[in-house]
């Protein structure tokens, strides 16, 4: 039968996917059947409608709050002046906006990872389905109804899990790092999301690059063969 819920589960249907993208409501007559249907349908809308305002802001894989990434280098002890080819990822936990939800994301941390090129680093979602089987508190509770101790509505439980890309890993993959050589490309730190920043981008590419803060550049005097010497303090930048 068509319409068959995403999770599978017997005689739970959603029409959700296959509505028009202008449906944005429903509304029950008296005198009618009230479907389960009807009820996953509408959830579903509303969930349609959550994204849809949650990505004018961010983006799948944006940071909300921690979620921070570490490249410890795998350097030879014996021979530390070799360039390393590997390193451990170490993600620490924290939230992270994947389709609508601000989820939590456990740390993890991934050893001998080869950096050579670019390595994705992002998280799966996986979605568990709850019934009264494995909570029995989700068992009908009103002493003396038709319901009590009946099952009800099946939960669903979103969770994110770290990953890297084409690692086999189920769930859908959201890109949160692109680690470069080793290196992180971008740590832009919450709360600058996806949605804000393209519009400062519009300011910021008006302008070139552009120094933020620190970046003091100051001449050290020529170095015995005729090159200029220069230091650079720390500090941060807007490029692109």
């Amino acid at each position: 039968m068509a319409f068959e819920h995403i999770s599978g589960l017997p005689a739970i249907y959603d029409r959700t996917p296959s509505a028009p993208e202008n449906r944005t409501g429903m509304l029950f007559a008296e005198g009618r059947f009230l479907q389960g249907a009807d009820l996953n349908e509408l959830q579903g809308l509303f969930g349609r409608k959550t994204a849809a305002l949650g990505n004018m802001v961010a983006a799948n894989g944006n940071r909300i709050s921690g979620a921070e990434i570490t490249v410890a280098l795998d350097i030879d002890a014996d021979s530390p002046e070799v360039v390393p080819t590997t390193a451990s990822l170490i993600l620490a936990s924290g939230q992270i906006y994947v389709g609508g939800n601000v989820l939590a994301v456990e740390p993890a941390q991934f050893d001998l990872v080869s950096i050579a090129g670019d390595v994705i680093v992002g998280v799966r979602k996986v979605i568990d389905y709850i019934d009264s089987d494995a909570d029995e508190t989700l068992l009908g509770l009103h002493a003396g109804a038709a319901s009590e101790l009946e099952p009800g509505a099946v939960r669903t439980e979103e969770k994110l899990a770290w990953a890297i890309l084409n690692d086999g890993g189920s769930g859908e993959f959201s890109q949160v790092y692109q680690v470069s050589n080793g290196t992180v490309v971008d740590q832009t730190p919450p709360p600058a999301l996806e949605g804000i920043l393209e519009t400062l981008s519009l300011y910021d590419r008006s302008r070139g690059n552009y120094i933020v803060a620190g970046s003091q550049v100051s001449a050290l005097g020529e170095d015995g063969d005729g090159n200029q010497v220069y230091s650079i303090a720390a500090g941060s930048a807007n490029v692109l």
